[in-house]
C-alpha cells in the first residue's frame, strides 16, 4: 500500500520486484517516473487524473485513469 503522503513515486523505485495483481495510486501522487513499476506483475493500476506517469508500468498493464 502507497501511503497518502506519498507525492512522487521515482523511477525503478519497484522495479523487478515481485508486485503482481492490482493497484492504487492515492490521490496524493502527482508524478510516477518512467520505469517505476517495470518488470512487476501488475496487471491494473488506478490512478488519479493529474498523475503523470509515461512510461512506469509494465506492458499489457491496465491504467484506470479516477476522476
Amino acid at each position: 500500500e502507497i501511503p497518502n503522503s506519498v507525492i512522487y513515486i521515482h523511477d525503478d523505485a519497484f522495479r523487478n520486484t515481485q508486485l503482481s495483481g492490482e493497484l492504487y495510486i492515492p490521490d496524493s501522487v502527482i508524478s510516477i517516473y518512467p520505469g517505476a513499476f517495470l518488470d512487476t506483475q501488475i496487471t491494473e493500476v488506478s490512478i488519479p487524473k493529474n498523475c503523470q506517469y509515461g512510461g512506469a508500468f509494465p506492458p499489457g498493464c491496465n491504467v484506470i485513469i479516477r476522476e
